[in-house]
């Protein structure tokens, strides 16, 4: 059960440790005799006053407040487009799971869900997919299916059928939403949290930062974490129980074996049931002083196969710890479709901004990066701004309060005309866009196969990841007075176009294997895994 908060926990630890960092180097270049703190964030102030008794300074509180600081975890951002209009949302775990409920239930009644599949077929084989996307990954679907697999999907973190186009994919696949039921059998939650407590622990030692300990500080919110996440865990294991005994499972394929996903796949091992996860896509290694930092933690995920895109992702799994044995270079199939789409280009600048720093994500930067950053982006959109094209501007998906950077306030400040848009098919964008300009993403290598020119915008320090920039796949840019000869040279220079249309090919025979056919190397590669499961039976 403690691995199914793995990926929380390293997070939530970073706000922690950020601050003890930010209150240690003050006070050692401060060197102050007397610290006031208003407690309006409980964190930072907890932090400030136990450093400052340690080390015998004298701190006053100020009479405002305590500001609680929100667990990312307990908050989910989205967005919903009601009347052609998009609305933001941000709401509580709970309340975004019942909202959820009441969308997939208006969905029913609407696309008349409940009988579309009544009198479907049962097949011999039968593949789950966990929280997958539809209109992503429609070839792989299509591969099983054709292959005569019944296609299961579970979803806990998107409704299955949100568009028409995710309902078209599912009638035209025969493809079974499946829900969990809530558990009959009576439990006793509150004895079980009785035992998570630690008192007089072994672990308080290890909660110790540059002579710091900040265990105190720390064992409540721990306590927390393990009692909410842990009874979610259990009633999860329970439903997931009831659901493999009543069907029979042959593959189970998840995008991410953290939490929801972490607990099926381990049930899954249990029941000698094969797993594929799709480690894929920008595995990510930052090398700050010399030392290794997965930001995606390939080592410690848990399902049988691992699929990648290429070589760069399979030696950067090397390198984060992962078992050489689990991994399986397959391709991309959800870019299957775009390498054969005829290329086109309409007459506007297309920003992606991606996933910017944020108090939970710092990447280990410094607030300094972060403002280089941001005197960056601002010069960006100066000169773009000049050049009287039409502008969108595409929003990250999980972009909401919690960002350093008020992205959308800088953009509406500079460009107020710009076209800003949140929900909308991204692809779609990219194809039809005469430049792309953004920051670290998946759409880089979305644009770079959609064949268009790229202007890079890097907010990470010491990132050995995927090359895109080494390949002249793109125009990389740190350097706020480049930006405008690297925008005129993307546009209108054919040297540097010819140059670019040449890294991009390069770029994508180096990073991405199987163009155009990756789903039918995925299925092929998983078939194997489901005999061999069934030949150890």
């Amino acid at each position: 059960m403690g691995l199914t908060i793995q990926n929380e926990l390293f997070q939530n630890l970073l706000k922690y440790i950020h601050r003890i960092f930010l209150v240690k180097k003050s006070l050692e270049i401060i060197k102050p005799d007397l610290v006031f703190t208003t407690f309006s964030n409980e964190i930072l102030d907890s932090i400030a006053y136990e450093i400052c008794s340690t080390n015998q300074i004298e701190i006053q509180k100020l009479d405002e407040p305590p500001k609680r600081f929100e667990n990312k975890f307990d908050k989910v951002n989205f967005a919903l487009n009601i009347l052609g209009k998009n609305i933001e949302l941000s709401v509580s775990e709970s309340q975004f799971k019942m909202l959820k409920k009441i969308y997939e239930f208006i969905s029913n009644l609407k696309f008349n869900i409940m009988t579309i599949f009544d009198k479907k077929e049962k097949m011999e084989k039968t593949v789950l997919f966990l929280d997958f996307n539809l209109n992503w990954h429609e070839s792989l679907i299509e591969k099983y299916f054709n292959l005569g697999f019944n296609i299961l999907c579970l979803n806990n973190r998107r409704p299955l059928l949100w568009n028409n186009n995710s309902l078209k994919i599912a009638k035209k696949f025969r493809i079974e939403k499946l829900s969990l039921k809530k558990s009959e059998e009576e439990i006793d939650f509150d004895k079980i949290m009785e035992k998570i407590n630690f008192k007089n622990s072994d672990l308080e030692n290890l909660f110790t930062i540059k002579e710091f300990n900040f265990w105190k500080i720390y064992k409540n919110e721990l306590t927390n974490i393990c009692k909410k996440r842990f009874k979610d865990t259990i009633n999860l294991i329970i439903q997931v129980e009831k659901l493999l005994n009543s069907r029979k499972i042959d593959l189970v394929w998840t995008l991410d074996d953290w939490g929801f996903d972490k607990t099926i796949v381990n049930i899954c091992k249990n029941k000698k049931i094969p797993s594929c996860l799709f480690l894929a896509g920008g595995l990510q290694v930052l090398k700050p002083e010399g030392k290794l930092w997965p930001m995606v933690m390939a080592k410690q995920r848990i399902a049988d196969k691992m699929f990648l895109w290429g070589e760069n992702d399979l030696n950067n799994s090397i390198q984060c710890g992962a078992d050489p044995k689990k991994l399986v270079i397959g391709g991309a199939p959800k870019y299957d479709k775009i390498f054969f789409d005829s290329k086109k280009s309409e007459d506007y600048i297309l920003i992606l901004t991606g996933g910017f720093p944020s108090t939970q994500y710092s990447y280990f930067n410094s607030i300094s990066v972060i403002n280089e950053f941001k005197v960056l982006f601002e010069k960006t959109l100066e000169e773009v701004k000049k050049l009287n094209k039409k502008i969108i501007i595409k929003r990250h998906p999980t972009q909401g309060p919690q960002e350093i950077l008020d992205i959308i306030e800088i953009i509406k400040r500079i460009i107020p005309d710009a076209l800003i848009l949140k929900d909308a098919n991204t692809l779609e964008l990219i194809s039809n866009a005469s430049l792309i300009i953004t920051v670290r993403s998946t759409v880089l290598q979305e644009s770079i196969i959609s064949d268009k020119p790229i202007i890079y915008l890097p907010y990470i320090k010491n990132d050995i990841g995927i090359p895109y920039s080494k390949l002249n796949a793109v125009i990389e840019i740190s350097d706020p007075e480049r930006i405008e000869e690297s925008i005129h040279n993307c546009l209108f220079d054919n040297i540097t176009k010819k140059k670019l249309e040449n890294g991009r090919k390069e770029f994508l025979e180096k990073i991405i294997s199987f163009q155009g056919n990756a789903a039918e190397k995925h299925v092929e590669l998983s078939l194997k895994l489901i005999d061999g499961a069934q030949k150890n039976e």
